[in-house]
């Protein structure tokens, strides 16, 4: 019998642990500059979590007349001030603008979503550094369930910057035999039948049946898709659940893990720049 790897129990409970632990005002800074609505969506999950957890939060939006130049030297402004902990800039971005230089003038130390280069570096090296919420949040759900990786197969259906490639590294640098593929990889589904967890993040509606998992084991949804005004997964779950021994559902499952991991970063950066 299938075991749901619950990520609003397991996030409730990482919040009432931050909530025990964050004394002082921290302070959260999002960028904006898109007319995305999916950008929307997620921006007022993080603002109510700052409000629930008691955090000052600031939204700096931008018109579609917006230089490089202009949202750089404002993160700039930001890197320097004292009382900003943490810096995010909401992806995706105006077509015209440059998600790398603007990501990558973010600090190190206030990159809360462990997207610049710096930090990729440094978990590429196996160094301290901040990972991506819905990595970290992926971790955390394997954890609370005492998923051990040891001696096992991983398959990462994902190779962008926000899943892939961080939970590829941190995995590889633990000793774990890990592939990472994508929609060109060749045999991509025996490849996925041959894991014991495999973990997607395609964006495509239950495009992952039975046919792709092997028996007992378990599978992590990080996808999303909207479709006829509903949330969907990458995952069929109810044509895939009887083959695992954990599986994920959207919602419910990595999605609040990726929200309060953003948090448990943030407060990780308060600690360093107080050096507590």
């Amino acid at each position: 019998m299938y075991k749901i790897l619950d990520g609003k129990l397991v996030s409730n409970k990482i919040e009432e642990e931050l909530k025990k632990k964050i004394k002082d005002q921290l302070k959260l800074v999002i960028i904006k500059a898109s007319d995305s609505k999916e950008s929307d969506k997620y921006i007022y999950q993080k603002v109510k979590k700052c409000i629930d957890l008691g955090i000052e939060v600031e939204l700096k939006e931008y018109k579609e007349s917006i230089t490089n130049e202009k949202i750089i030297k404002d993160i700039e402004k930001f890197n320097k001030d004292k009382l900003v902990n943490g810096i995010i800039v909401e992806l995706p971005l105006y077509n015209h603008l440059d998600d790398d230089m603007i990501l990558n003038s973010i600090s190190e130390y206030k990159d809360v979503d462990g997207l610049t280069d710096k930090n990729m570096s440094k978990l590429i090296n196996n160094e301290d550094c901040f990972i991506p919420g819905t990595v970290r949040g992926i971790l955390s759900l394997l954890s609370y369930y005492d998923i051990d990786y040891k001696d096992k197969k991983v398959t990462i259906i994902n190779r962008s910057r926000l899943i892939g490639k961080p939970l590829y590294y941190y995995l590889t640098n633990k000793g774990i035999d890990v592939n990472m593929v994508g929609s060109t990889t060749k045999d991509i589904k025996k490849i996925c039948k041959n894991s014991h967890i495999l973990i997607t993040g395609i964006g495509k509606r239950e495009v992952i049946d039975k046919s792709y998992v092997k028996n007992n084991a378990v599978v992590v949804d990080a996808g999303i898709c909207v479709d006829c005004g509903q949330i969907f997964g990458d995952v069929y779950f109810e044509d895939v659940k009887s083959k695992c021994d954990y599986i994920s559902k959207v919602p419910g499952g990595v999605g609040p893990m990726t929200v309060i991991s953003l948090f448990e970063n943030l407060y990780d950066a308060y600690l360093m720049q107080n050096k507590k």
